[in-house]
């Protein structure tokens, strides 16, 4: 019997056709459907969407029945009888889901799972780094930013980098091509380039300075 159909749970309430195939039917509210099998419900559409609607109007958990616009919960069902029938349905609907749960989670990994092969992959993806200094000038900035140990003869830097879950990052970028994004030296502050036109140039005529004739 697969997990999406438990066994039937240990109660004499109902038939096969009022028992939910899977927890999910009853939407976090199993004695609201416990109520309405030990009152003789079958149908398992309107078993759910009865929970449905307990869970929409975010009922209590050991929510029965609504009776108008409040949902009566296991412990305000008077009599004792009938306060029991339902408390033991909806617990072994409870016992049930957990039972599936741990079926599951004890399930050992199948033969093409484990025999599956891992194989290394280096991805590259395009990044900026940017650093900040405080330095004399461009050059020493340069010069603090790019760790020596690491550049090679052409400025060229490789660092690596440790990630999550086993993941190493190598790091790549040429630091003979950093670019200034700000900076409070005024001596690389230069004025804002004139706009560039955009729509294309039109020639105006040259008008004559000799009056008409």
């Amino acid at each position: 019997m697969s997990d999406t159909e438990p066994t039937p749970a240990p109660t004499p309430e109902g038939g096969a056709a009022s028992r939910p195939k899977n927890p999910s039917q009853y939407h976090g509210h199993p004695y609201v459907w416990a109520w309405l099998v030990t009152l003789g419900a079958t149908d398992p559409g309107y078993l759910e969407s009865t929970c449905r609607q307990a869970e929409e109007d975010d009922a209590p958990s050991d929510a029965v029945y609504k009776y108008r616009e409040t949902w009566i919960t296991l412990g305000q069902v008077s009599k004792a009888e009938d306060r029991d029938r339902v408390r033991a349905y909806g617990n072994a609907l409870l016992a049930q889901a957990a039972k599936a749960t741990r079926r599951r989670d004890e399930q050992p990994e199948t033969a093409a799972q484990k025999e599956a092969e891992e194989f290394e992959y280096a991805v590259t993806f395009e990044a900026r780094f940017t650093g900040v200094v405080k330095a004399k000038s461009m050059l020493e900035a340069a010069q603090k930013l790019t760790p020596g140990e690491h550049a090679g003869p052409s400025g060229y830097v490789v660092l690596e980098l440790q990630g999550e879950h086993g993941v190493v990052w190598h790091a790549a970028f040429d630091g003979t091509r950093g670019k200034v994004v700000t900076t409070t030296d005024p001596r690389l502050e230069r004025p804002a380039s004139p706009p560039t036109p955009t729509g294309p140039v039109v020639e105006q005529p040259v008008q004559s300075a000799e009056p008409p004739e």
